[in-house]
């Protein structure tokens, strides 16, 4: 088998995986970069049409959240790559059957889930005159009968708005990483963001990508698509302790006996995969995680947005 020494692998080629190892080239250092699919990005994923129409569609981020302070917002200006302010105000609400909600209540409806999900419950979680329980719950205070989110909403006036404004909130689940039920009031807001506007990226999240690959790979950095990690070990004593990574064996790998696909050996290894294949499939550590990471990988949720992208 073939041991090639690195001073850093990055295990995980989506956009933290792409500028660690930037940086880390950059600062003088050997880097590889393994990623187990076809492609470079995780869930930055842009579709480009081969037809003259030019049509591009992102299918996992398309936005810059946080405008002000954000090192995305910098890297978008140097690339001189367009981006926009998000104008949410032409979307369209629809009821359960489908049927265009009057516009005058939509505005209602966006305006008090956005201020009371993201403004009203952080400050009062974080600043407020009493401290949440641990135990209590984001819908609690979401859902409280005395919350922002019912502001202006009249069941005389508009029927039905209540069970609106609540099926919106819950839509943020996606952003909340699970229900609002399972999400803790008392940490709400606790985690630091960029302020500002968001920005949407108008030509394509892959330009980012793209450009993060041709600069690791212009600084003699590598980069392996098709390299699943299967185990993560630390090897050696003393002095001569490093880390040796290995990949799941190619099929011609397999029937040869030999390959070019590691194992692969590191003083440093960066693990930088998305939490679902942490949780299904994460490499063989050794020494094993602690159980306390374990357990924190267990307990974490992500949240679902699906897209519908019509052509």
């Amino acid at each position: 088998m073939l041991n090639l020494y690195y001073d850093v692998i990055v295990v995980g080629g989506g956009i933290s995986g792409l500028i660690a190892a930037r940086n880390l080239l950059h600062a003088g250092r050997k880097v590889l970069v393994l990623e187990a699919r076809d492609r470079l990005g995780g869930r930055i994923h842009t579709i480009r049409s081969h037809q003259k129409d030019g049509f591009y569609a992102d299918l996992g981020a398309n936005f810059v959240h946080g405008m002000i302070g954000n090192p995305l917002t910098k890297i978008v200006k140097d690339l001189n790559l367009p981006l926009s302010h998000s104008d949410m105000s032409d979307r369209g609400t629809f009821d359960p059957k489908g049927e265009a909600v009057d516009k005058s209540l939509a505005a209602i409806l966006g305006q008090n889930v956005f201020s009371t999900v993201f403004y009203t419950t952080r400050q009062a979680a974080q600043t407020g005159e009493t401290i949440p329980s641990r135990s209590a719950p984001l819908s609690d205070a979401v859902f409280d009968p005395k919350s922002t989110l019912y502001t202006n909403l009249d069941e005389g006036k508009y029927p039905h708005s209540h069970l609106y404004v609540e099926s919106l909130a819950r839509s943020l689940e996606g952003w909340t990483g699970a229900s609002v039920e399972k999400v803790s009031y008392k940490y709400w807001g606790f985690e630091r963001e960029f302020e500002g506007e968001d920005g949407l990226m108008t030509a394509g999240y892959d330009k980012i990508i793209d450009w993060l690959e041709s600069d690791i790979r212009k600084a003699e950095g590598e980069v392996k698509l098709n390299e699943e990690v299967t185990a993560v070990e630390i090897v050696g004593e003393d002095g001569d302790a490093h880390v040796q990574v290995t990949v799941k064996p190619k099929t011609s790998d397999s029937a040869s006996g030999t390959g070019m696909h590691g194992p692969y050996q590191a003083s440093i290894v960066l693990v930088s995969v998305p939490l679902g294949v942490l949780k299904a499939r994460r490499p063989k550590f050794t020494p094993p995680l602690p159980p306390r990471r374990i357990q924190s990988i267990n307990a974490l949720g992500m949240g679902v947005l699906n897209k519908i992208i019509l052509t």
